[in-house]
């Protein structure tokens, strides 16, 4: 493949991803889906233990404390 000045392939010359990159690409897709739903068995430390729940709910909806809440103070 010829490159240009700026060491990049032409943009109108379509590149055939390896397979090595390819699955690469594909690992790090798993990879955020893995940390961004899996739990990995952590909601009895964040439930039980710590009662976090409680706390995020607050006071009003039968938790503890103030809670969270998205309401902005000004």
């Amino acid at each position: 493949m010829h490159y240009s000045s700026s060491g990049q392939p032409p943009k109108n010359v379509k590149e055939k991803e390896d397979p090595t990159t390819a699955n690469a690409n594909k690992m790090l897709e798993e990879g955020k889906q893995t940390f961004r739903f899996e739990t990995f068995g952590d909601e009895a430390y964040w439930t039980d233990a710590l009662q976090l729940n409680k706390a995020i709910a607050g006071e009003k909806n039968g938790g503890v404390g103030t809670g969270l809440s998205c309401e902005v103070l000004r």
